[in-house]
């Protein structure tokens, strides 16, 4: 996550209204890449791009995706590593 600058800080300080936007779409965001449908749409638009580079970050996020589901379902993230390695 990244912190405001004290700058920013002060602006947004001065405009709490503009704070509250600022800050749920900050939260909607981190809410947003916690989902493993968020990586798999990221994995299907790389795909679609067709480079070995765009394949390999297509595979990293499906990879990604797998592991915020077997954190979902309560499978532990080391064991599914372990079955990646």
């Amino acid at each position: 996550m990244i912190l405001p600058s004290p700058l920013a800080l002060s602006v947004l300080d001065t405009d709490p209204e503009r704070a509250a936007r600022i800050l749920s779409r900050a939260i909607e965001h981190e809410l947003a890449e916690a989902l493993p449908r968020y990586w798999q749409r990221r994995a299907r638009a790389f795909a679609q791009v067709g480079t070995p580079s765009a394949d390999a970050t297509a595979r990293a996020c499906r990879r990604h995706a797998a592991l915020l589901e077997a954190e979902r379902r309560g499978v532990s993230i080391l064991d599914v590593l372990e079955g990646v390695a």
